[in-house]
């Protein structure tokens, strides 16, 4: 009798295990790749300061899975500044690049995001760079100089990337502005900001972080305050840049720009951060998996018990 009762306990827990076995149940089908954008003025955009060697530094280890952005061989696509816009405006010189390859080949956030985001999800990661130096929060929507230079950033490298991959998977964008608009009135920069995010929500960008602006940019800080108070979707990133400075060699000479150190210590921040966009049901596989470990412990005990039986017997 207690034999069979031994067996009966260890069936029960055997079949969750026998049933996440056979479905091997996965949050994801197939190849994923993860993308997530970075704008804003020049603290975003590309060309500022990008010491490879530092990144070298501060990320150390090979990726286990391709990083990528879009642009030439050698960097980032980039508009230089509003009175200089040196990239080419048919966009048929840029294409997806890898941003590791025996080492680090450029520069800014993106390989710390990349890297960082990679690390979490194992999947390939898309960063892309919409940044223009000096633009203004209006200068960046989608009817401004700076928004119709970063909307064919985004068609054309999601377009470049679609048939690659079973999942593209926009996790979201990173905001990191507000020099231009000191003065800005904390309307006018919330409106043209949401106008911003529209574009970012037609491109599947769901979330946004901000890197919140040094306290001395006034009203632009303000208003990114205001910003994450009102919209649930609109997020910290790190109020971090408040602690750099020159001395400490996180702002480079000028006192305005983030060193190539600041950057790698944002994108970690920010990558450890952002909501991978995980399915709705991987929270039933996590509990499944602790279903499982659970059962396989029954059934060792339950298997000790048999043993014991029979020596009793």
């Amino acid at each position: 009798m207690l034999k069979g009762l031994v067996i009966v306990i260890a069936a029960v827990f055997l079949l969750p295990v026998l049933a996440v076995a056979a479905e091997q149940p996965d949050a994801w089908d197939g190849e994923v790749l993860d993308v997530f954008i970075i704008d804003g003025q020049s603290n975003a955009a590309y060309g500022t300061d990008n010491n490879v060697a530092v990144v070298n530094q501060d990320f150390q280890d090979a990726p286990s899975k391709k990083l990528l952005y879009y642009g030439t061989d050698s960097a980032p696509i980039g508009y230089v500044s509003l009175s200089n816009p040196t990239y080419d405006t048919t966009y048929e010189s840029y294409s997806i690049h890898e941003m590791y390859d025996s080492g680090w080949k450029i520069g800014g956030y993106e390989p710390g995001l990349a890297y960082t985001i990679s690390q979490r999800t194992n999947h390939d990661v898309l960063i892309l760079n919409l940044g223009v130096n000096g633009a203004t929060v209006s200068q960046l929507t989608p009817e401004g100089v700076a928004g119709q230079y970063g909307k064919p950033i985004l068609t054309h490298a999601l377009e470049e990337v679609k048939d690659q991959y079973d999942t593209i998977n926009m996790i979201g964008f990173m905001w990191a502005q507000g020099e231009s608009d000191r003065l800005t009135s904390i309307p006018a920069y919330e409106s043209d900001f949401m106008k911003v995010f529209g574009m970012m929500e037609e491109y599947g960008a769901k979330k946004c972080y901000i890197v919140e602006s040094r306290s001395n940019w006034g009203n632009s800080v303000a208003a990114q305050v205001d910003l994450m108070h009102k919209y649930s979707n609109v997020l910290l990133g790190t109020s971090i840049a408040n602690t750099f400075t020159t001395d400490n060699g996180l702002l480079i000479s000028d006192g305005v720009h983030y060193s190539q150190h600041a950057r790698d210590i944002i994108a970690k921040i920010i990558g450890e951060k952002v909501d991978l966009n995980e399915p709705e049901n991987s929270g039933t596989y996590e509990i499944l998996g602790a279903v499982v470990v659970v059962s396989i412990v029954a059934v060792i005990v339950a298997a000790a018990g048999l043993i014991f039986i029979r020596r009793a017997d």
